[in-house]
C-alpha cells in the first residue's frame, strides 16, 4: 500500500523491492485545494521501475 506522498523514484523502488504483478491505482485525488495525480507517478514509477529489470 502506498500514499500520495511518494515521489515517482520512492514509488519506483517499491516496486523493484517488491516485484508486484499488479499495481491499482486512481486518476488523481485532492488534497486541501491541491489536485495531486496519482496516475501519472504510477506511470512514470512504472517505467522507470521496467528500465532497471522489473515489469508490472
Amino acid at each position: 500500500v502506498v500514499f500520495a506522498g511518494f515521489s515517482v523514484e520512492s514509488l519506483a523502488q517499491r516496486i523493484i523491492d517488491c516485484k508486484p504483478k499488479v499495481v491499482i491505482t486512481c486518476n488523481a485525488v485532492r488534497r486541501g485545494s491541491k489536485t495531486i495525480y496519482l496516475k501519472d507517478i504510477v506511470d512514470h514509477a512504472l517505467q522507470e521501475s521496467a528500465n532497471k529489470g522489473v515489469s508490472v
